[in-house]
C-alpha cells in the first residue's frame, strides 16, 4: 500500500506548524489550570509535531486532527465553567473527532476516500482499481 509522502521541506514545515500550534494550546492548558507552563508547551509541541509530520505522511487522519484540537480547546476553556474534571475535553474531542470526520470523510492510508458497500458488505475504494493486498 503506498503512503502519502511529502517533500522533507513539507515535512518540516507541518511539524514545525503543528508544535507551535499544539504547544500554544497546551501551555494555555496548563495555564487555566495553574501548572507549569513550559512543560505544557513542550509536551505540546512534541504532540503536535507528532500530528503535523503524521497528517503529510498520510498516518494521520483529519478526524484526529480535528479532536485533539477541540479537545485541547475543551480543556482550556473547562475549569472556566468550574469542570476541572476533564469532561469538557472529552466532549471537545467527540465533537472535534465529528467535525472532522464529517468534514473530509473517512480516508485510507493513501488518501483515498471510501466508496460505497457492494452486495458483500465490504466497501470498496471509489478509484477505478480494486485494492491489492499483497
Amino acid at each position: 500500500m503506498s503512503r502519502l509522502r511529502g517533500t522533507s521541506r513539507s515535512r518540516a514545515v507541518a511539524g514545525i506548524l503543528g508544535a507551535l500550534v499544539v504547544g500554544g494550546l497546551m501551555g494555555g492548558v496548563a495555564l487555566t489550570h495553574h501548572t507549569e507552563i513550559s512543560l505544557g508547551a513542550s509536551a505540546g509541541a512534541v504532540l503536535g509535531a507528532i500530528l503535523g509530520r503524521g497528517v503529510v505522511m498520510g498516518t494521520v487522519g483529519p478526524a484526529t486532527v480535528f479532536a485533539v484540537l477541540f479537545g485541547l480547546v475543551g480543556c482550556m476553556i473547562g475549569p472556566g465553567a468550574d469542570d476541572y474534571g476533564g469532561v469538557a475535553g472529552l466532549i471537545g474531542a467527540g465533537v472535534g473527532a465529528s467535525a472532522g470526520w464529517f468534514s473530509f470523510g473517512f480516508r485510507w492510508h493513501d488518501g483515498e476516500r471510501e466508496g460505497p458497500p457492494d452486495q458483500t458488505g465490504a466497501r470498496k475504494l471509489s478509484s477505478k482499481e480494486p485494492r491489492r493486498c499483497d
